[in-house]
C-alpha cells in the first residue's frame, strides 16, 4: 500500500466575492486565522526540499500557522524530527536525526539538531538559514560532533573514492549566501579506511611510449554510447553542494593511524595499502579547484602489484604544496621484499632483498626497481640512484627484478653476466613508469619492422597467487599485405614450492596465414618442459614440438550464436516459417 499523509486544518478566511465581475480576494487589513497539521507527513518531503538528500525515512509530525493580515500575514512553521532517518547523497551516510525546525517567511531556525550514526555515535546542527520568498538564501550552521561518521560509500568499480572515515570537531563552521556556502574550521579524522583512485585507473590504458602496441583491457569498460541521429538538446547544468561549496583554511588533523590506499591500476592490481599518521593538511576550495597544503607519513603497509606485495619502509611521504589531493608528491616511499634466487647456469644461489622506489605524484607514480645482493649495504639499479639511494649500475636490473620475483631464477646476475651469452631480449629492457612492469618497452622494440603487438602478461591461478610471467609479440611479415604473421611467446612458470630445483623457460612460435576473414592456415613450434618435479627437470631434456592447423575463427557470445553463424540455424528457421 502507498504512504498516506493525513493533513487536517481550520480557520477563518475573510473573502471579497464580486459575482458581476467574478472576483474574489483576501482583504487587507482584516484578520485571518488557519492552522494545519500532520501528524504523518512522510519524511520522503525532505529530499524535494533539500536536494543533498537522497534518501528520507519515516514521519516528520508538522504544524503550519497563519495569522495576521494581508498583504503581510505571520506565518509560522513547526517540524518535530522523532528518530527519521535521512541519507546524504554525495557521502552516502544515513543519519538518525531528532530535533525541531522552525520557520518564519524570513528564516527557518534549527534549534540542537541532533545526529547518530550506525554505530550511535552523535553531533548537534544549530543555525539559521535566510529566506527570500521562501527560497533559501543564506546560512550560518555551526556543527559539533564526536566520532561521527562522515563518508561510507562502497566500491562502485569505476574512478571514485570509496570507503568510511569519521571525525571529531567543536567548530565547523558553514556559512554565506547560498550560491557559493564557505565551510571552516577544524576537523580531526579519528578513523578512517579510505581509497583513492589515479582517473583512469578502471579504464583500457595504453603503456606510454608505445600507444601503437600495448594496451589493457578494463575488467568493467564504460559502455559506448550508440550513436542516433538526433535533434541537439540544450545544455542543462545541475549543481550538488559540493560543486558550490567552497572551503576556507578548513583544518585535518589525526587522532590515531588510519588505512588509506591509492589505486594506479585497477586491473594489474597496483596499489599502495598504507598506514598513515601524522596528519596536518589545511583544506581550501575555490569554485571547483581543491587545494591541499600539507602533508602525511607512511608508517607501514604494502605495495601491492597483480596480488605480489613488498612490505613499505616507515619513511615515506605524501605532500601537497597548494595542490588537489592526486597531484600530492609521493616522496621516500621504498617497499622491499626478501627471496633466494638461483643462476640456472651456475646453479649459485644468492639472497636477495628485491627493492621499489615509488615517487612521483598519486596521479603519475613512477616506480623504480632495484636490489640489494647478499651483505651488500648499497643497491643495484639501471640508473645510479635508486630513489635517493645511490645504487651499483645493472642494465638488467628492471629484468633481473621480475625474473626474481615471479620464477626466483636471476635474469642476468650482475656479477656473472659473461658468463652466459647476450640474449636479444637483455637490449629490449623494462624501466619503471606508471607500473612495476614498465609504462614504456625501449625504442628497439618501438622500431622492429611490422611489429603489431607487444604484451607482459602476469598469470594468477586459481586460488589467487602467481603463476607465471609471459611475453608475447606479433609481427606482420613484410612484403605479405598483412597475410601471414609470426606470433611469438616466452613463459616463466613460478617455481612449485616443493621443487628443488626452478624452472626453466618455456617458448612457443607461430606462423599463420590468413585464406580468408575467418579462415587461417598455421604451423607452429613449442619448446620447453612440461612439468614441475625436479628430477624431470634434472634428467630430461626440454622437449620440441612441431605441427600445423587449420582454424575457423568467429566471434560470438553464446554458444548458440556461434552455432547460428556457423550453419545459418537462424536463417533456416526464416525460410521454415515462410513455408508453414
Amino acid at each position: 500500500l502507498l504512504p498516506v499523509n493525513t493533513i487536517e486544518g481550520s480557520g477563518t478566511i475573510p473573502l471579497v466575492l464580486n459575482y458581476s465581475s467574478a472576483e474574489v480576494r483576501i482583504p487587507e487589513n482584516r484578520q485571518l486565522r488557519l492552522s494545519f497539521r500532520s501528524d504523518d507527513l512522510s519524511a520522503g518531503i525532505v529530499t524535494y526540499i533539500v536536494p543533498i538528500f537522497d534518501q528520507a525515512e519515516g514521519v516528520i509530525p508538522t504544524e503550519l500557522r497563519v495569522t495576521g493580515t494581508m498583504p503581510k500575514p505571520d506565518i509560522f512553521l513547526a517540524t518535530r524530527l522523532r528518530d527519521t532517518r535521512i541519507r546524504v547523497g554525495p557521502t552516502q551516510v544515513t543519519y538518525r536525526v531528532n530535533g525541531q525546525i522552525t520557520g518564519t517567511p524570513s528564516r527557518i531556525d534549527l534549534g540542537g539538531i541532533e545526529l547518530r550514526d550506525p554505530q550511535e555515535n552523535s553531533g548537534t546542527i544549530s543555525g539559521v538559514i535566510g529566506l527570500d520568498g521562501l527560497k533559501p538564501v543564506t546560512a550560518n550552521l555551526g556543527a559539533s560532533f564526536r566520532n561521527l561518521l562522515l563518508y561510507s560509500k562502497k566500491d562502485l568499480k569505476d574512478d571514485t573514492s570509496f570507503g568510511t572515515i569519521s571525525g571529531t570537531t567543536s567548530n565547523l563552521r558553514f556559512h554565506g549566501d547560498l550560491t557559493a556556502p564557505v565551510a571552516e574550521g577544524d576537523l580531526m579524522l579519528t578513523s578512517a579506511n579510505f581509497s583513492l583512485y589515479r582517473k583512469g585507473s578502471s579504464e583500457s590504458a595504453k603503456y606510454i611510449g608505445v600507444e601503437k602496441y600495448i594496451t589493457f583491457v578494463p575488467r568493467r569498460p564504460s559502455p559506448k554510447p550508440v550513436e542516433a541521429a538526433a535533434a541537439p538538446q540544450a545544455t542543462q547544468f545541475h549543481y550538488n553542494l559540493l560543486d558550490i561549496l567552497q572551503i576556507r583554511n578548513l583544518r585535518l588533523s589525526f587522532s590515531a593511524p588510519i588505512k588509506g590506499t591509492m589505486i594506479f591500476d585497477r586491473i594489474r592490481g597496483e596499489r599502495i595499502e598504507a598506514t598513515l599518521n601524522n596528519l596536518s593538511l589545511l583544506v581550501n576550495k575555490a569554485g571547483q579547484r581543491f587545494s591541499l597544503l600539507g602533508s602525511v607519513d607512511i608508517t607501514g603497509g604494502k605495495y601491492t602489484f597483480s596480488n605480489t606485495g613488498f612490505d613499505l619502509e616507515n619513511s615515506g611521504r605524501v605532500t601537497w604544496n597548494n595542490e588537489e589531493i592526486r597531484e600530492g608528491r609521493l616522496i621516500d616511499i621504498y617497499g622491499g621484499k626478501q627471496v633466494t634466487a638461483t643462476d640456472v647456469q651456475t646453479g649459485e644461489r644468492d639472497n636477495v632483498r628485491l627493492l621499489i622506489a615509488v615517487s612521483g605524484t598519486i596521479e603519475k607514480p613512477n616506480v623504480r626497481m632495484g636490489y640489494y645482493l647478499n651483505d651488500d649495504p648499497q643497491p643495484w639499479s639501471a640508473v645510479t640512484m635508486i630513489g635517493r639511494q645511490a645504487s651499483h649500475i645493472d642494465p638488467n636490473a628492471d629484468l633481473n627484478v621480475i625474473s626474481m620475483l615471479f620464477s626466483r631464477q636471476w635474469y642476468l646476475h650482475p656479477e656473472r653476466q659473461t658468463s652466459r651469452g647476450v640474449n636479444p631480449v637483455s637490449s629490449v629492457g623494462l624501466s619503471a613508469g606508471t607500473g612495476l612492469l614498465s609504462s614504456q618497452v625501449s625504442s628497439i622494440v618501438q622500431n622492429i619492422a611490422g611489429l603489431e603487438s607487444f604484451n607482459v602478461n602476469l598469470g594468477t591461478g586459481a586460488n589467487g597467487n602467481l603463476s607465471g610471467l609471459e611475453v608475447s609479440y606479433s609481427l606482420l611479415v613484410p612484403g605479405t599485405s598483412g597475410k601471414v604473421r609470426f606470433v611469438g611467446t616466452n613463459t616463466t612458470p613460478v617455481a612449485g614450492s616443493s621443487t628443488t630445483t626452478n624452472y626453466t623457460n618455456g617458448s612457443s612460435q607461430k606462423v599463420e596465414y590468413r585464406v580468408s576473414r575467418k579462415v587461417y592456415v598455421e604451423a607452429f613450434r613449442s619448446y620447453g618442459l612440461t612439468s614441475g618435479d625436479a628430477a624431470t627437470i634434472n634428467l630430461q631434456k626440454p622437449t620440441e614440438n612441431w605441427g600445423a592447423s587449420v582454424s575457423y575463427r568467429e566471434k560470438f557470445h553464446t554458444w548458440g550464436q556461434f552455432w547460428d553463424r556457423l550453419f545459418g540455424g537462424k536463417k533456416k528457421e526464416k525460410e521454415k516459417e515462410k513455408k508453414e
